[in-house]
């Protein structure tokens, strides 16, 4: 071999080692993600845990507590889609509504501190029974998920409806919003929505509730019943130490004097 050719090699061979110390000394790769375990491929998208910035945490509790409908409606933005978080509010949203559409807006609370995590508000007539906690918040995402009333987990209290209407006749359309079990009273909250022509009344106080084999009237209601009509008419029955996953019995009668009940599910 020629000297200019053992010089070229002798640079070749140097070249190479210094690649592979380049190598060896070079950041170690990103472990593969533990939740893909079968071995397939990572996406390269991951969620995390994380809750919405404490600001918007706490925004979330004081719109829960006041029952205004400007702040729960901007609240509903803090959480993720389809979870007890966004029902939660989403259920309050309409409660509210009902209410002020009724002439008698629910009365509002402010929210105090109760430890690192969690936050407290007693309703203003001072009840003790409707002092709550809202704790053991949890996230996704920048999104708030989950948390507890009173120490309390809402999966089993609260769902939403799928947008399943049931027709009552020719009168109008009815279905399930939102149910949910409340943690102070137990009493059950079932947020109806009916779209139907002008006049039609809804018969809120004669509502049944029937669920493992027993049946409960009505309690009391909040919203419009008579001459709604018109547009889309929200009320939201109660039914006394009741929990979701019954059957609302609700009969409407037209403007013509027809009369019509329907069957609604809450689960």
């Amino acid at each position: 071999m020629s000297q200019h050719r053992a010089r070229r090699a002798a640079v070749i061979v140097l070249a190479v080692a210094l690649s592979v110390l380049a190598s060896c000394g070079s950041e170690p790769k990103t472990p593969a993600d533990p939740a893909n375990s079968s071995g397939a491929a990572s996406t390269g998208t991951q969620q995390s845990d994380a809750l919405p910035p404490a600001s918007e945490v706490r925004a979330y509790f004081a719109a829960v507590a006041s029952y205004d409908p400007a702040q729960l409606r901007a609240a509903q933005a803090s959480t993720e889609d389809g979870s007890v978080a966004a029902n939660y509010v989403g259920y309050l949203l309409e409660l509210s509504r009902a209410a002020v559409a009724s002439g008698s807006p629910e009365a509002g609370a402010k929210i105090e501190p109760a430890g690192a995590d969690a936050y407290t508000a007693c309703r203003a007539d001072g009840r003790t029974n409707d002092c709550v906690v809202w704790s053991d918040f949890t996230g996704r995402d920048g999104k708030l998920v989950d948390f507890t009333v009173n120490g309390e987990t809402l999966d089993s209290r609260i769902s939403a409806g799928d947008g399943t209407t049931v027709p009552a006749g020719s009168i109008g359309d009815v279905q399930v919003a939102y149910a949910y079990q409340s943690v102070q009273s137990q009493d059950l909250y079932v947020v109806v929505k009916v779209a139907a022509a002008e006049g039609v009344t809804i018969v809120s106080d004669q509502a049944t509730y029937q669920s493992d084999g027993s049946q409960v009237s009505a309690s009391s209601f909040v919203g419009p019943t008579g001459g709604v009509g018109g547009r889309t008419t929200t009320v939201v029955l109660v039914f006394p130490q009741a929990a979701v996953g019954g059957t609302v019995t609700l009969t409407l009668i037209g403007r013509d004097q027809a009369t019509e009940s329907v069957e609604l599910t809450t689960s």
